[in-house]
């Protein structure tokens, strides 16, 4: 008859306690090392760098993919899906190389505002090629365009995938809307533009309009042609100054000016920066708008009629603004809470005419304006 001995058993149940104990405390290190990279990014709305569209979407997806949003071909083309309430919807770019360490740039334009306005929200995120989240931020719910700075010390130079969820909130009115994405940017394009334009104003003193502009960045420039367009002239160029960067390049912040001796007393002055670099190659700044001697200050829109494009609209200054567009009938296509931008771009309206009502936050100051779209 075998014996066993009985003061074996208490080794063995403290190896199984030892092997249990490693085990939890091996999922708990990985829980903690999951919460922590898990933790908000740093970002910011706002900026020049999303300017240039890596892509519209107007020959097809461009390799951005999704279970729910699909593609609405067409000349402005775009993402878009019919929504329900209270669900998200994910979009996912291809991968794009990220050159830079610690920031990432996302840029968008969404459209159907209301069906996630109201107690919805808006995620977006960086994830390598693997799928694994190396960063995200939530946005406001009211933003329709935005160019996102997303700054996280995992973000790396490598292969990236740019992500944004939208979900509905609960309300009805997002059974059965329609919610677009385009004109994604990531910041970059394909052939870099000359110049990082940084800010640009415009403003009267009395007989004379003073232009200053800063450039954050500028590679290879030649120099600036002042344009200028007075009523419903063509834009004409008044002046060029040469780029103050040694041999057209420079990493840091330069600032310019320039004087215009416009004594007009009435009509609207427009003006703009045509930035060129030694090669030739160009860009076009935003317009500023800019009032008569005996002119109060006003809103430009253009073009108005609209053939099948994009609606302009400058503000005189950057006040805050509540701003809507609404059909005939009274539907919300776009609104804007507390818009400080001088600039305001309008996708994506059918044929047809469309109020613009523009309610200024700090005096009540309610203005409306009708824009007219054709095809």
């Amino acid at each position: 008859m075998k014996t066993v001995s009985h003061h074996q058993k208490p080794t063995v149940m403290k190896n199984v306690y030892t092997s249990k104990l490693f085990l939890v405390l091996l999922f708990l290190s990985l829980s903690t090392i999951s919460i922590l990279k898990a933790q908000n990014t740093n970002c910011t709305i706002g900026g020049l760098q999303c300017q240039s569209i890596t892509q519209d979407f107007n020959s097809g997806s461009g390799g951005f993919t999704s279970t729910t949003f699909a593609h609405n071909p067409g000349i402005d083309g775009d993402m878009r899906v019919v929504t329900a309430s209270s669900t998200a919807y994910t979009l996912t770019s291809p991968s794009y190389a990220l050159s830079t360490n610690g920031v990432a740039f996302f840029g968008f334009q969404l459209s159907g505002g209301p069906v996630y306005a109201i107690g919805g929200s808006i995620r977006i995120a960086i994830l390598n090629t693997a799928g694994a989240e190396l960063a995200f931020c939530n946005i406001p719910n009211t933003i329709e365009a935005a160019c996102v700075q997303l700054v996280d010390p995992d973000l790396t130079p490598q292969p990236v995938r740019y992500q944004i969820t939208i979900t509905t909130g609960p309300s009805p009115v997002a059974n059965g809307g329609v919610l677009a994405f385009d004109d994604f940017s990531n910041g970059s394009s394909q052939a870099p533009l000359p110049v990082e334009l940084g800010s640009f104003d415009a403003r009267r003193n009395s007989n004379s309009v003073s232009l200053q502009w800063e450039t954050a960045s500028e590679t290879n420039v030649r120099g600036f042609e002042i344009q200028r367009k007075s009523g419903d002239g063509s834009f004409l160029t008044i002046g060029v100054i040469a780029s103050k960067s040694p041999g057209g390049t420079s990493n840091t912040p330069l600032r310019y000016s320039f004087t215009d001796l416009n004594n007009n007393n009435s009509g609207v002055n427009q003006y703009r920066i045509k930035m060129v670099d030694l090669d030739g190659r160009s860009k076009l700044s935003v317009i500023r708008s800019v009032n008569g001697l005996k002119e109060n200050a006003r809103i430009l829109i253009y073009p108005n009629p609209a053939a099948a494009g994009p609606v302009n609209v400058v503000f005189p200054n950057t006040d805050p603004r509540d701003i809507t567009v609404t059909d005939v009938n009274g539907r919300v296509h776009y609104s804007w809470k507390s818009y400080k931008e001088q600039d305001l771009t309008v996708k994506k309206l059918g044929a047809g005419n469309y109020l613009l009502r523009i309610i200024e936050v700090q005096n009540g100051k309610n203005e409306v304006y009708r824009l007219t779209v054709t095809k």
